[in-house]
């Protein structure tokens, strides 16, 4: 009967599903109360920490933290005390994660004193394809604008486009053209 239990936890193990990790992103507001020189130290132990510890890794994508005026004002307890927040520290977090760590990132995040808000979204691959398209594609303009060699379109010198570059060309001929016009 061992024999049977243990056949079948493996059959079982066998045909789980491998979970892929996703991408998420979180973005955080924290304290206005935090040190200037203590953010970044702050953002490593309250927000990194815990998404390191469940196995997640950091894309390069990162909003640096940075003091702003909120649109509203925020309310948060803390120690049975209410307080109102008109300015936080906003930043923004990219990482890759499996999702049933996801649940366990949230707990700590919820009653951390350092951190007055946020928000934990999960990013498509759809839209993981587009950023990276959109960022080739910026990376392009900058070496297409450095090129020394700039290529100029043939002009046929029977086009009207042409002609209208000579009578431009001569201040005489563009003198007589303008009060040809304003006799009109």
């Amino acid at each position: 009967m061992d024999q049977d239990k243990l056949e079948r936890i493996a059959r079982e193990a066998l045909n789980e599903e491998v979970v892929e990790p996703k991408t998420y992103e979180l973005g955080y507001l924290l304290s206005p109360f935090t040190p200037a020189d203590a953010v970044n130290e702050t953002v490593d132990k309250q927000l990194k920490a815990p998404i390191l510890e469940a196995q997640g890794e950091f894309l390069a994508v990162q909003a640096a933290p940075k003091q702003i005026s909120l649109a509203f004002p925020i309310r948060r307890f803390f120690d049975n005390q209410r307080t109102i927040f008109r300015e936080a520290i906003f930043g923004s977090l990219r990482f890759r994660l499996n999702p049933e760590a996801v649940q366990d990132l949230e707990r700590p995040w919820r009653n951390n004193r350092h951190l007055v808000r946020h928000l934990l979204v999960e990013i498509s691959p759809t839209e993981l394809s587009r950023e990276k398209r959109l960022l080739e594609q910026e990376r392009r303009i900058p070496q297409a604008m450095d090129s020394d060699v700039i290529s100029t379109p043939e002009v046929n010198p029977k086009s009207s486009v042409a002609k209208a570059e000579k009578a431009t060309a001569d201040p005489a001929a563009m003198d007589q053209k303008i009060e040809e016009l304003l006799k009109v």
